[in-house]
């Protein structure tokens, strides 16, 4: 019997004892698949390995890897103005400087602003904050705009201010995203 070690996550890792397989040389994991390679360059390919991570680590996982994108959350890979912590907010494409978000504006029927944000599927793990400032130079400050929330699904959030438009002086808006505080 050999006793081979196994990871999901590259950290953390576990022994699997295995039939002994004389033919087999060498493994590897690679996009949560094992393969092994054998005698007479034999391949063996495992059925897909579920991966542990979630959120923004799976997110980074797969850009980094696939796109040669780089992890950090304040990097903007293609150049489009756009950090990589909003591109996953949002669900665009840090490699590709077309792919924009829109995020829309619009008066309700009580007169108060309704932004719909879009969301990309697996960030369940961020806050999305609208923020508020009268002017946008360097000294400029930014509050958190008093929001509700309007309906929140896994592609897509709408809030709403909490006061109508017409007793809200002229302002600036901004999105804002945040790693949100992990519950244990």
């Amino acid at each position: 019997m050999d006793i081979n070690l196994v990871s999901q996550d590259g950290v953390n890792w576990h022994e699997l004892p295995t039939t002994l397989q004389e033919n087999r040389n060498t493994a590897f994991f690679y996009n949560n698949r094992f393969y092994t390679l054998g005698n007479n360059g034999s391949l063996w390919k495992s059925e897909l390995v579920g991966s542990a991570e979630e959120g923004w680590a799976k997110w980074q996982r797969y850009f980094s890897l696939n796109l040669s994108i780089n992890r950090d959350d304040g990097e903007d890979q293609d150049c489009d103005g756009i950090e990589n912590i909003m591109e996953y907010a949002l669900g665009t494409d840090p490699g590709d400087p077309t792919s924009v978000p829109v995020v829309m504006a619009s008066k309700d029927g009580s007169g108060c602003l309704e932004i719909t944000i879009p969301r990309s599927y697996n960030a369940l793990d961020l806050d999305y904050i609208v923020e508020q400032s009268t002017g946008l130079g360097g000294g400029a400050v930014w509050t958190a705009l008093e929001t509700e929330p309007v309906s929140e699904t896994n592609t897509e959030l709408v809030v709403r201010t909490k006061q109508p438009l017409s007793s809200i002086s002229p302002q600036f808006l901004r999105l804002r995203i945040e790693f949100a505080p992990v519950v244990p």
